[in-house]
C-alpha cells in the first residue's frame, strides 16, 4: 500500500509538471529550437559542442496552429503544430507534419517585431552548419 501511494504521488507531480510547462495556445507567436529543425545543429548538441551554436532559436517567427492534447490519464506532454508566415506547417523529411514539444518552442512577445533580422540561411552559416536533405522543410 505504501509503495502504491508513493508511485501515485510521484506520478501526480510529473503530470502537474507537464501541465505547467505546456502553456502555448493556438495563435501564439513562437520561435523553434534550431536543433529541432536542422540535423547539423542537433549533431553539435549531441556531441556536447553547444558553445559553437550561436543562434539557438530560429530567427523566423512561427505561429501555433494546433495543440495536440494527449489522451486522458496518460503521462504524456502536449505537442504543437506550428506554421510559418505563409500559413504552411513544418514538414518532416518523409512528408508528415512535425509535432513539437513545449521545450522546443520559445514564446515571442506580442510587441516584438516579427520580421527576422537575419535569414534562416545566415543563422545556419553563423552556427557553421550546412543544411542537409534530412532537414525539415519550413
Amino acid at each position: 500500500m505504501v509503495a502504491k501511494a508513493n508511485v501515485l504521488r510521484i506520478a501526480k507531480k510529473q503530470i502537474a509538471k507537464f501541465q505547467e510547462e505546456d502553456n502555448f495556445q493556438v495563435g501564439d507567436s513562437v520561435r523553434v529550437k534550431m536543433s529541432s529543425i536542422f540535423s547539423g545543429v542537433r549533431r553539435l548538441v549531441k556531441q556536447n559542442l553547444t558553445e559553437q551554436i550561436v543562434i539557438t532559436y530560429s530567427p523566423e517567427v512561427f505561429h501555433v496552429k494546433q495543440v495536440i492534447i494527449p489522451r486522458r490519464r496518460t503521462l504524456a506532454r502536449r505537442r504543437y503544430v506550428v506554421e510559418n508566415s505563409r500559413g504552411l506547417p513544418i514538414y518532416k523529411p518523409n512528408g508528415g507534419i512535425k509535432h513539437f514539444f513545449a521545450s522546443e518552442l520559445q514564446l515571442v512577445a506580442e510587441d516584438e517585431d516579427n520580421e527576422p533580422e537575419i535569414s534562416m540561411e545566415r543563422a545556419l552559416k553563423l552556427n557553421k552548419v550546412e543544411p542537409t536533405r534530412n532537414d525539415l522543410e519550413y
